[in-house]
């Protein structure tokens, strides 16, 4: 609990301070800001700091209880005041409330929100549209003007040189190829930033190689057969699923139902090995 003499600039101090809230402090900051008649509710509904920042309009009413529309509104103008105050320097928050910031001052109240269920504008600019739309809505931001305004602001938003430059490297052997091709449509349709190698030759270029680093994960796509033919893919496809091994990069692999890990190939070796189990992804067709 935060002590009498702090809690007169405890506002002011930053956002460790308002998550450091306890469920008194929250009812002290109610009844200082007019609303003592609520802070039992509050307090028996254990609302601390962190809870307080997440709240929304509509969970004043619908949760809290807070019928009277005046007092709502009134209560709801209070605690957007005290969420757009918050300094969230040197938090978790930092680059979110930056990215809200540089949209519209008022933007920086659903800051908190968005971090705790993990949305940093990162994420979300690797989401479809509908995708960031729906995520808005259940993050808590209600108003439709604002959640049009986050998402233009991700359309427009440059990325960093030192910033990968694709989502995905997506690689393939020869015999899934077409399945190759559906995966990436997937993938575009989905907002991901894909290369794929066209392979006009049986070799592949380092500068090609070189975009697996510059790639924030490698799709490597296998037939249902996958796990036979690893040692008698082309040379491209071994340059590339070596490469990806050494350079760290996450492998995802996308196979086709039947795929199926050998233990005699030493390349399907390696990749079983190396790869991550639950990161296989199992391709059903009628996607």
């Amino acid at each position: 609990m935060v002590d009498t003499f702090a809690r007169d600039e405890m506002e002011e101090e930053g956002v460790e301070t308002v998550l450091s809230w306890s469920v008194e402090d929250v009812a002290w900051w109610l009844e200082r800001r007019g609303f003592a008649d609520l802070a039992e509710t509050f307090s028996e509904m254990l609302v601390d700091g962190d809870l307080l920042l997440q709240l929304s309009e509509k969970d004043l009413k619908e949760d809290l209880g807070v019928r009277n529309g005046i007092v709502r509104k009134r209560l709801w103008r209070e605690l957007r005041k005290l969420m757009r105050n918050v300094d969230y320097s040197l938090s978790e928050g930092e680059s979110m409330a930056q990215f809200l910031r540089n949209i519209s001052s008022e933007m920086v109240e659903y800051t908190h929100r968005l971090v705790r269920r993990g949305l940093t504008h990162q994420y979300m600019d690797t989401l479809a549209v509908e995708d960031v739309e729906d995520a808005l809505k259940h993050a808590g931001v209600e108003n439709i003007a604002h959640r049009y305004k986050i998402r233009q602001a991700l359309k427009t938003q440059p990325r960093k040189v030192d910033e990968y430059e694709y989502d995905v490297y997506l690689s393939y052997v020869e015999t899934s190829k077409t399945f190759a091709s559906l995966v990436e449509i997937y993938l575009k349709m989905r907002g991901l930033v894909v290369f794929r190698d066209l392979r006009d030759s049986t070799s592949i270029s380092q500068e090609s190689l070189a975009n697996i680093d510059r790639s924030n994960s490698f799709v490597v796509v296998l037939p249902a057969n996958g796990g036979e033919i690893l040692d008698k893919v082309d040379d491209a496809a071994r340059d590339e699923f070596l490469y990806a091994i050494t350079s760290g990069v996450p492998i995802i692999p996308v196979v086709e139902e039947g795929f199926h890990w050998t233990e005699d190939g030493t390349l399907g070796e390696i990749l079983r090995q190396t790869v991550d189990r639950s990161r296989v992804v199992k391709w059903v067709h009628e996607y």
